[in-house]
Formats: structure tokens, sequence, C-alpha cells
């Protein structure tokens, strides 16, 4: 169960283009579901597209941003659809 002083931190490989994104929206979104694939978005909207990183953030943060719950495990659920949890 996520904690709401969990922190989580985001370290990626490229910046996304569009293709990336259309992809997520129309090939994953009906796999893994909305849930996560909101995560996923909201994660990239957050990274600073000259570092490809984002300094440590509480979960709550994006609890609150994405209208998720953390107590009935609505945002670890949609991270576990996703398949990056670690």
């Amino acid at each position: 169960m996520l904690m709401s002083n969990d922190i989580y931190e985001i370290c990626v490989q490229f910046p996304i283009d569009n293709i990336h994104y259309r992809t997520m929206q129309l090939l994953y979104q009906p796999l893994i579901g909305y849930e996560a694939t909101s995560v996923y978005l909201f994660l990239w909207s957050e990274v600073d597209q000259i570092s490809l990183t984002k300094t440590p953030c509480y979960h709550m943060r994006m609890a609150k941003s994405l209208e998720m719950s953390l107590k009935d495990d609505c945002l670890f659920d949609a991270k576990i659809g996703g398949h990056w949890v670690n």
C-alpha cells in the first residue's frame, strides 16, 4: 500500500514525441487501462524535457493531481497495471 509520504522519482531515456504519445493512447490504453495510462502521462508531463529527470516528489501530490486515492490502492493498482513498479 502506498503512503502519502512515499517518494517517487522520474528518470527517462528519451523525450516523448507525437508518435509515442499516440501509440500510448491508441494501442496501450485499451490493454493497460485508462488509470495506468493516466499515471504514465502524468509522470511524463512532470519530466523536465532538458535534463529528462524530475526532483523527487511525494505520492500524495500525484494522487491529488490525478484525483486517485492512496487509501483504496487505486494509484498502486494503476502502477501495477502498467508494470512499472520497481
